[in-house]
């Protein structure tokens, strides 16, 4: 009888706690004030950049338009029925350092509140309008690229009568869906309320320099003989774990190869996340130019019969980083880099020795020289000596 009850307790329990989430309903952010202490309402602005870029030097505008006031439209001339709030900016620069994850570096900024020293006519509802202007307010330049926030919000503010005089009491925010592209249609995502006035941008700099050399050594190596490079850009993705979608807008990056006397021989295009195979000869080097910072970049240098291959990577004008590999007729792939702002290299050296017949290797010919001739000269000295002595 005791597991008969308990299974029926449990049975309660499961569809009493179905019901609550049923008809539970979800909440969201606000903000709230106090008579003297108005509520806060900040802007949130996030912008995402790839891994290894400097926090660029900009700044976002926000502009804020009255709607209405208890129903009634704003009047756009004083006097003013709805306050008028000035633009907001909200500024980036280099030592805002944020966090980085997924290859992505984030910074997420609040503005002051947006209602600072604004003077309420009287209580009521108050309705505003706030988007993000469609540009920053520095000049950028040519290789650098904002994108930036299409949201529109709708701030809903109640002020309140107080002994301490008017006060924000409550502020609420709700999306503006974008209009659909049939009047007679409904938005596909319906108003709703949001926790937060939050914008997000996207920004990338692209004209960073990334050079692959190739130097062939050693007493038997065909300095003509073309080696084959397997190479793969990959665009930095600012949407993770979302791959990035190019069917419609491809990414080239462009590259220039130089011969051993500095000759321009080919301008090249590579596709983001196309691997494309290069031929390179000794003191050849392929050098790209307008690569963006936090892109990716794969080398893979084909097995040769009888080099040896090696590299030495540097990375923003790091450390270099360098094999030792004796092993011959093998291929040699350097690591996924990221693309940083700094100096950006990888130089490939393939040697290959030969051997003599016999044992007797070429490198040690001026040795037995030098040997043979003591030898010469001892023995001549022998036959002297004998001839004095007789």
């Amino acid at each position: 009888m005791r597991k008969i009850y308990k299974s029926k307790l449990l049975v309660c329990l499961v569809m009493a706690l179905a019901l609550l989430l049923s008809t539970a309903t979800p909440t969201f952010a606000y903000w709230t004030g106090t008579p003297g202490n108005s509520a806060q309402v900040p802007i949130t602005k996030v912008l995402r950049m790839p891994v290894g870029t400097t926090t660029p030097e900009i700044t976002f505008e926000f502009e804020i338009t009255p709607i209405s006031v208890d129903g009634d439209p704003a009047t756009t001339v004083a006097p003013f029925n709805v306050p008028p709030v000035t633009n907001k900016l909200v500024p980036f620069g280099a030592a805002d350092t944020g966090f980085l994850s997924l290859g992505i570096k984030t910074v997420a900024k609040d503005s002051a509140n947006i209602f600072d020293g604004i003077v309420w006519p009287h209580a009521g509802v108050y309705k505003y309008r706030i988007v993000e202007k469609p540009d920053v307010v520095e000049t950028l330049q040519s290789y650098e690229e904002v994108t930036f926030s299409s949201a529109e919000y709708e701030i809903v503010v109640y002020v309140d009568n107080s002994p301490q005089g008017l006060y924000i009491a409550y502020a609420e925010v709700w999306t503006i869906p974008p209009a659909p592209v049939d009047p007679d249609d409904s938005p596909i995502i319906p108003p709703h309320k949001v926790g937060s006035l939050l914008f997000e941008n996207t920004y990338i700099k692209s004209n960073t320099t990334f050079v692959l050399t190739k130097e062939v050594d050693g007493l038997g190596a065909n300095q003509n003989l073309d080696f084959n490079f397997d190479i793969t850009i990959n665009a930095p993705n600012l949407n993770p774990p979302e791959p990035v979608v190019m069917a419609l807008n491809t990414i080239f990056y462009n590259a220039d190869l130089y011969d051993a006397t500095g000759t321009l021989v080919d301008s090249l295009l590579f596709e983001s996340g196309v691997t494309q195979t290069v031929q390179l000869k000794h003191g050849w080097k392929l050098e790209f130019t307008d690569l963006p910072v936090g892109a990716t970049i794969d080398i893979n240098e084909w097995a040769e019969e009888g080099y040896i291959p090696n590299y030495i990577l540097t990375l923003g004008g790091g450390t270099p980083t360098a094999t030792d590999n004796a092993i011959s007729n093998i291929s040699l792939a350097i690591p996924t880099s990221y693309i940083t702002e700094g100096v950006d290299s990888t130089a490939y050296l393939n040697t290959r020795d030969m051997e003599i017949p016999g044992g007797i290797r070429v490198e040690n010919l001026p040795y037995y020289a030098l040997i043979g001739a003591v030898l010469v000269s001892l023995a001549g000295y022998a036959v002297l000596k004998t001839r004095k002595e007789n």
